[in-house]
């Protein structure tokens, strides 16, 4: 006999399907005995244009700023090549990919580095909410772009605190 069932761990049939080569259990025993489901979460790409910075403040004024912007979401980090616009207002005109999941609970934490000194120096970061990125339903027009404020990373980390404290 040959019992053939399809579907996903979460059907209703899986539990009597999951046993049905266990012929040396009795029924009693088999009604007490439950599978474990597992459910995995929606994956989603999450398309990141990095286009430009404005009015950067480097901590030595009149030297050439060699910047890239490094971003992370989770355990994922990409980074930018540096700008061949070597002032306070670099571009970089680059698209970098990540995947996230629901529920949208992590932070993408973005910072604008100077690279070209003896240390990288932070000038700038961003931590923000993936849920409260737009989701693009409509494929066929790149969704428009946004400018968002950088904080010295400092302030970037207690207003991080404040919003857990206030949630």
């Amino acid at each position: 006999m040959l019992a053939v069932w399809m579907g996903t761990q979460a059907d209703e049939a899986f539990p009597e399907a999951w046993h049905s080569d266990s012929h040396s259990m009795n029924q009693t025993s088999l009604a007490d005995m439950r599978s474990k489901v597992y459910f995995s979460p929606k994956l989603y790409y999450l398309r990141v244009h990095v286009i430009a910075a404005q009015d950067l403040v480097p901590s030595e004024k009149g030297r050439n700023l060699e910047t890239s912007v490094r971003i992370k979401l989770g355990d994922q980090g990409r980074v930018t090549r540096n700008s061949p616009i070597k002032h306070i207002n670099p571009e970089w005109n680059e698209e970098l990919m990540f995947i996230a999941y629901e529920p949208f609970d992590e932070y993408m934490v973005f910072s604008v580095v100077e690279t070209g000194g003896r240390q990288d120096e932070v000038l700038g970061m961003l931590m923000k909410p993936v849920r409260e990125f737009k989701h693009r339903l409509e494929t066929s027009k790149l969704p428009d772009a946004e400018w968002f404020s950088l904080y010295k990373p400092y302030v970037a980390e207690e207003e991080n605190v404040t919003r857990s404290v206030d949630l």
